[in-house]
């Protein structure tokens, strides 16, 4: 009898420690209303602390996830570009990369360097044409790992920025992915 108790131990306790280990998130649909939508798992939380000029920011400190959702419409990235002379020809199909390269040149934060851009994927994610990276960076002494998505809407461009510290990369990649693939324009 014992044997058979140690051999139900032996084959269970290997499991429970798998999948209490490698946590399942439900997620939940956020968005900012006549926007967009996106998915984020229900223990992160509202935050307006992470970027002023968000327009959608969720975090979860304890964890050490975060995300901040940034966007423009095309017109007044248009303008941008049009009032430095950095879009003369006023080619909508050249005005998402032209975004894309200046976002990553000019970001004036630690978070993006130039040499991103030659990291950019592309995709299209519920008909929209992205352009992401996943890297991981050093930041004042800390290691993150973090998602980027530059995303084309029908009338804007979108700025989606999620990142942890490095050592959770693989507890959060696929969340995080998650997150980044389920952005809907609305």
């Amino acid at each position: 009898m014992k044997k058979s108790v140690a051999s139900i131990f032996i084959v269970c306790f290997p499991i429970f420690c798998f999948f209490s280990c490698n946590s399942f998130f439900s997620l939940k649909e956020v968005g900012i209303e006549n926007e967009y939508n996106l998915m984020v798992p229900d223990f992160m939380e509202p935050t307006s602390m992470l970027n002023e000029n968000a327009s959608l920011q969720y975090q979860n400190t304890s964890k050490e996830v975060y995300l901040v959702v940034l966007h423009n419409t095309k017109g007044e990235i248009g303008n941008f570009f049009a009032s430095r002379g950095m879009w003369k020809d006023n080619d909508e199909n050249d005005l998402f990369d032209k975004f894309c390269h200046f976002i990553l040149n000019n970001d004036g934060s630690d978070f993006l360097e130039s040499s991103d851009e030659d990291n950019l994927q592309f995709k299209e994610i519920n008909g929209r044409k992205v352009k992401f990276l996943e890297n991981t960076r050093t930041i004042n002494g800390i290691d993150i790992f973090y998602n980027v998505a530059f995303i084309e809407g029908e009338k804007s461009f979108y700025q989606i920025m999620i990142w942890t510290l490095k050592k959770y990369k693989e507890k959060y990649e696929n969340v995080m992915a998650e997150m980044l693939l389920s952005f809907e324009e609305v």
